[in-house]
């Protein structure tokens, strides 16, 4: 994983590599099913990520 700042530190660019070892059983389902599974939940996860770093970057909300 790799955070690379932009626009002086305002944002940043986050570069994730992910590579799987297979080992007995492993030779399978890694290509089966692994990749596809991590494909179709990491970018709900990195939303997730985005918008955690997104409100915790926001002021309070002043009382009402």
């Amino acid at each position: 994983m790799t955070v690379d700042p932009l626009d002086d530190g305002r944002r940043s660019r986050l570069t994730i590599e992910v590579d799987f070892e297979r080992h007995g059983i492993g030779r399978l389902l890694v290509p089966l099913g692994v990749r596809r599974q991590a494909r179709n939940e990491m970018p709900i996860n990195l939303n997730t990520l985005k918008q955690r770093l997104e409100d915790r970057a926001k002021p309070p909300s002043a009382p009402g």
